[in-house]
């Protein structure tokens, strides 16, 4: 009887496990900013900013200007931060070694005037990546990684000042790393079972 809920704890945590995403507010929605407007951040629940100033919380419903792409959303604003970190996070995860997915939107503004392209800079544990995108295009990147150790840090910032708007930043187990984690448990039961 002691083994089957043992197995089933192990379900529940691996099931558990699968839905974690290590980032603090990666959906922007933790901290209000007033509705259909642009405001400069000094503080982000779960995120540090790099200077003062160069980050914009963009409130649901904003229009900037005409053909602004309208979200009944939160996202946030990297464009005024020039060729560094706007805004990082440290995540803990305690999985050194186990492959990470991240997955987050990059977009720029609208069909209106100006119609504006973008770029931003991402970076993991140090490594950066650079992406460029088109006027009123909207992006959804994956990547996976493996962390050295049991924290990572994440950051985000505009390339070159470009317009560029953030949301919706995920990083979670990957299922081969979940996997191997109920295969640990299996074997561990199994292990206890014959003992």
């Amino acid at each position: 009887m002691t083994s089957k809920w043992i197995s089933l704890s192990v379900l529940m945590a691996l099931a558990a496990a699968s839905q974690a995403n290590f980032v603090v507010n990666g959906d922007f929605e933790s901290d209000p900013y007033p509705a259909a407007d642009r405001t400069e951040l000094v503080t982000l629940t779960g995120w540090e900013i790099g200077t003062a100033g160069n980050v914009h919380g963009i409130g649901k419903n904003y229009n900037y200007w005409t053909g602004f792409q309208v979200r009944d959303t939160q996202e946030l604003d990297l464009s005024e931060y020039f060729n560094g970190e706007g805004i990082f996070q440290t995540l803990n995860h305690n999985l050194a070694g186990q492959e990470l997915t991240i997955t987050f939107d990059l977009y720029t503004n609208g069909t209106g005037i100006p119609s504006q392209s973008g770029g931003a800079n991402f970076w993991m544990d140090g490594q950066m990546l650079g992406f460029a995108l088109g006027a009123e295009e909207r992006t959804r990147y994956t990547y996976t990684f493996t962390p050295s150790g049991n924290s990572s840090v994440i950051a985000f910032g505009s390339h070159l000042g470009n317009m560029v708007l953030l949301d919706n930043v995920e990083v979670v187990p990957e299922p081969a790393t979940l996997t191997a984690l109920g295969m640990g448990a299996a074997f561990l039961l199994r292990k206890r079972r014959r003992a």
